[in-house]
This record gives C-alpha cells, structure tokens and sequence, in this order.
C-alpha cells in the first residue's frame, strides 16, 4: 500500500501562492466594485439570499418550469426568510426587474424570469471576472520568481529569514 508523503511547500510555491491570492483579491474587489456601480444589480448584492436569488435566476436562464416559489424555496442562504424573498421578488417585479408570466400548464402559477438588460449586464460582470481570473492564474504561474544566490525568496515577497 502506497502511503502519501508531505512535502513542505517551497519558497517558490509560497511566493507564486501569495502572489496569485493577492491578485485574485484585488480582482474581487474590482468585481464587487463594479456590481455596486450598477444600481440594479446593487439591490441583489446587499443581502446574500438576494443575490443566491439573482444566480439561481441566471442559471434556470428561459427554464419554463421555474416558478416563483420554486425559485424562493431554491434559495439556502440565510438572511432572508420565506416572505421577505416574496416581498422582494414583488418589488423588483414592480420595479421591472422580474418578469412573471403565466405557466401554460398550471394557471395557478407564476413563472419568473429576469429583465433581459439585468440578466446581460449580470452575465458580463460575471464573465469578466472569471476571464480576469483565469488570465491572473495563468499569469501569476508563468511569471518568473525573485530567488537569491542561495535559493532564498528576496525581502520584497514578504518574508524575513
């Protein structure tokens, strides 16, 4: 039976893990920045069982089997119970934001959809992030690592020694 060893990190594994978080970070950051930008999609961010809401949305795309309740109960995310997810979903459909239409099987109920301008500007910050992150990683793996003589990472990545 082959057992797995451990093997320490090495100082050029930490560095390009540093490296690589950090800038996964600041992608973030831009991310988060720019949904706040958007006022539309700011209304979803400020509560994660809003924005839980707003992806499950996005992936049930022109599902027309997802309904209204069938999207409120999707929700896992604590923050917001049953009913104050209704009364959202109310308002933003007031707003707009949610479109319902009548489910040509049951008429007793209400598929969802979202505002396609919502659902593209959502999409392409999305996407535009997972592509910057994507291209970070790559970058940060190919990018060459500051050593010493003696194998040693210099000051400026953070360690003493």
């Amino acid at each position: 039976m082959r057992t797995a060893t451990y093997h320490e990190p090495s100082a050029e594994a930490d560095y390009v893990g540093f490296q690589e978080a950090r800038r996964i970070i600041e992608l973030e950051l831009e991310f988060e920045r720019a949904v706040a930008k958007n006022r539309d999609l700011a209304l979803f961010r400020r509560n994660a069982a809003t924005w839980e809401m707003l992806l499950a949305a996005l992936a049930a795309g022109d599902d027309d089997r997802i309904g209204v309740y069938d999207l409120v109960e999707s929700v896992t995310s604590t923050g917001l119970g049953s009913s104050a997810l209704l009364r959202f979903v109310r308002d933003r459909r007031d707003d707009g934001l949610f479109i319902f239409g009548a489910d040509p099987k049951k008429k007793s109920k209400h598929r969802i959809s979202l505002n396609d301008d919502l659902a593209e500007a959502a999409m392409a910050l999305l996407e535009q992030r997972n592509q910057a992150v994507r291209t970070a990683m790559l970058e940060t793996a190919n990018a060459p690592v500051p050593f010493q003589s003696d194998n040693r990472l210099l000051r400026t990545a953070g360690r003493r020694d």
